[in-house]
């Protein structure tokens, strides 16, 4: 059985699991080469889906402070709120979202195979 994939993860094609780029058609016949990292992503996201979705979602969420703090300039770069932010980043994106995807996938399984 599949899970539902989280971020923007399900906006990319997909890679190879083993971590060499892919290149893939898109529409206009286009080609779009994805690079190793991806394919990385995806093989830890199969392997070890929670734990995957909460290191990235903590992760993203210290860049984003980190942006903002830099674009606030406000002096030193604060410490305690990327901890928060981080803290709140894994629990609320990257673990509390996972089940709520994998509960909507599970109560509207049609929609999961929709296209559009």
């Amino acid at each position: 059985r599949e899970l539902p994939m989280l971020g923007l993860l399900h906006l990319l094609p997909l890679a190879s699991c083993h971590g060499l780029a892919a290149a893939h058609r898109l529409r206009g016949g286009a080609a779009l080469t994805l690079p190793p990292l991806v394919g990385a992503y995806q093989s830890a996201l199969a392997a070890a889906p929670i734990t995957t979705n909460v290191l990235s979602a903590a992760s993203l969420s210290v860049l984003a402070d980190g942006m903002a703090q830099a674009v606030e300039r406000r002096g030193s770069w604060d410490v305690s709120r990327a901890a928060w932010i981080s803290a709140w980043g894994a629990s609320v994106s990257g673990l509390m979202l996972f089940f709520w995807f994998r509960l909507l996938a599970r109560l509207f399984p049609l929609a999961a195979s929709s296209t559009a």
